[in-house]
Formats: C-alpha cells, structure tokens, sequence
C-alpha cells in the first residue's frame, strides 16, 4: 500500500460512540424531576437506542464472517465464531482497556509456515468499540512491548501502562515509541535490519505488540481481510528478529 497504514477513527467505533452518548441522555431523563412525558418519551428512546446497538454490531459481525468465509475457503484456513480464550489472553491495548471484551470471527490458518489469526475484538468503554486484531502465534513466552506509532503512544501508555524506551536512531525515534519493560530483549528484537524495514512507508502507522506468546497488531474497525497478509508480513520479520535463546521449548510451526 503505496500510502502506508495510517491510524484512523473507525466510523463504526463513532456511531456506537454517538448512540452510546445519546442513550446515557435518555437514561438522564427518567430523573424524577423531569416531566412525565419526557421521562416516557426517554424510555422509548432508550431501548430503541439499545436496538440500534446491538443491531449495528450484530450486522458488524455477521458481514464481517462472511468475508472471511470466503477468505478461509480460497486459503484452507478455518473460521470460527467465537473463541473465549483470546477474551482477555493479551495485556496490550485494545485489550484491558474497557470490560466485557469478547473475541469473534477468528480466521486461523498458517502464512509463511506460522500460526496466525485474524479476529474482531468487541470492548465495552463505556460504548461499544471494534477492532481487528491480527496476530502471529510464537509458541513460547517472550518479554512483552509495543511498538507504537507517535500519535498512539500517549492513549496507549494511558491505558497500559510501560516504560517509554528510544534506541538512538533519529529517524526511527522521530516515527516510533518503544514501551515495555525489558530494555535488554527490546534492544536485541530490533536490530538493523528491522529498524531499516520499519522505516517503509507500508509499515508507518502499523502498531505491534508482543504479548503472552504471540505478535500481534490492530486496527479500529473490522477491516476483515483487508491487507492481512501485508499485515502478517509485518508481524513475521518481528517474530523472525527475535534471537535464538528465546525460542527454547517452542512448539512446531504450522506447515
């Protein structure tokens, strides 16, 4: 993509956002002190509202597995509808931001001779947001960090917590945050050659995260398939720059 990824605001996450606010308002008429017929004009208002929600996720959802569908069949990779091991799996945002996240539509198969996925992830904050995460698996436990896009960093750091870490590299400073903890592991991941890959303009604006086993990168929205294999691209040069003494006891790659 000649243009890079770049962080947007879903419209989806807005107008959940929107009928989110709307319906807090509506719940704020039922007060005593407003006039009956506001508080009945509320009421209906509320649950329309709460319709709307749910009938705009449900829709989300539902044309979003069928692209994936489609996906899977031309792959041979496996679509299933939920999977509540990846609810709260990861530590990294968007998950641990909000509460009642749920994980659905989860595309599994192999790219490049490793286990990844691609899911929507559903998080209540209050309103409802989605996500697409997508995610190369490692099959053995890693010091965790992100690597975030400048104008992420502050949003992020709020919501999870981590030390902010520069490496010395003027351009890659002036484009990248590092937070994590592990100084030590982070400055050996990113090596020359990944410092180099990341200053593509395919990969600006691409958030990376290694949590609990696995690499893993989101967008707001479900983008279905869209650029998931650029995106997986990008996440495998991540797992392939992390050095040998970390892979002990790693499970077999998907062939």
């Amino acid at each position: 993509m000649a243009g890079g990824f770049r962080y947007r605001v879903s419209g989806m996450n807005v107008i959940l956002t929107v009928l989110a606010a709307c319906l807090v308002v509506g719940v704020i008429a039922f007060f005593p002190s407003a006039p009956l017929p506001v508080r009945l004009l509320a009421g209906v208002g509320a649950v329309a509202l709460v319709g709307v929600i749910w009938l705009i996720l449900r829709w989300g959802v539902h044309r979003d597995r069928f692209r994936l569908s489609m996906y899977a069949a031309y792959r041979g990779w496996t679509v299933h509808p939920r999977d509540p091991g990846l609810d709260d799996r990861f530590r990294v945002f968007p998950f641990g931001s909000g509460f009642g996240g749920r994980a659905v539509n989860i595309l599994r198969g192999p790219h490049r001779f490793h286990d990844c996925a691609t899911f929507t992830y559903i998080v209540n904050r209050p309103a409802p947001q989605v996500y697409r995460v997508t995610m190369v698996e490692l099959g053995t436990d890693v010091p965790s960090f992100q690597l975030l896009p400048e104008d992420l960093v502050a949003a992020v750091k709020k919501a999870t917590g981590g030390q902010d870490h520069r490496i010395g590299h003027a351009g890659f400073d002036s484009t990248w945050r590092i937070v994590g903890d592990d100084e030590a592991f982070i400055r050996k991941v990113l090596n020359p050659g990944l410092i180099h890959s990341f200053g593509r303009r395919s990969v600006l604006g691409l958030p990376i995260a290694v949590d609990h086993g696995a690499v893993l990168t989101w967008e707001a929205g479900a983008e279905g398939v869209r650029r998931l294999s650029h995106r997986l691209d990008v996440l495998i040069e991540v797992v392939e720059a992390i050095p040998e003494e970390y892979w002990t006891g790693r499970k077999p790659r998907a062939r």
